[in-house]
């Protein structure tokens, strides 16, 4: 951070978890803030194998984020995980980690050719198979 500092990048925040930011989140074009699903990339897809995609909608609603999970996909929360847990829809057993880490890339797969592309940030927990929301300490 201090060589960021030197090099004259001002507004630098340093987190310790896998919150994605990303320029003008925050509302001020310039300014980086915390966000996810805001822009290319950043959310879970399922490709099926007839060339379809679906796709989330997450946008941002007040402080927060909204997020739209498709039909057939199961969401659950409780106190102990914030933000809930998602599981794919039902024949997606097939997970594979693209990185080292939970929040590496992955990619989900059920046995007709269909995938889920989950981006990194999100975490993943392949044995219980769930999905969680990147986190966000705001």
């Amino acid at each position: 951070m201090t060589a960021l500092t030197g090099a004259g990048l001002k507004g630098i925040e340093v987190t310790a978890s896998n919150e994605i930011t990303m320029d003008g989140a925050s509302g001020v074009a310039g300014q980086w803030g915390r966000t996810f699903g805001l822009g290319g990339g950043q959310a879970p897809c399922m490709y099926l194998h007839n060339g379809d995609l679906v796709a989330w909608d997450i946008q941002k609603a007040g402080q927060g984020v909204q997020i739209i999970v498709p039909d057939g996909w199961t969401v659950s929360s409780n106190l102990i995980t914030p933000g809930g847990t998602i599981s794919p829809p039902a024949g997606f057993n097939q997970w594979n980690r693209l990185g080292a880490t939970p929040s590496a890339d992955w990619h989900i797969l059920n046995g007709q050719g269909d995938r889920i592309e989950v981006p990194a940030g999100w975490l993943v927990d392949g044995e219980k198979h769930t999905i969680l929301p990147p986190l966000d300490s705001s």
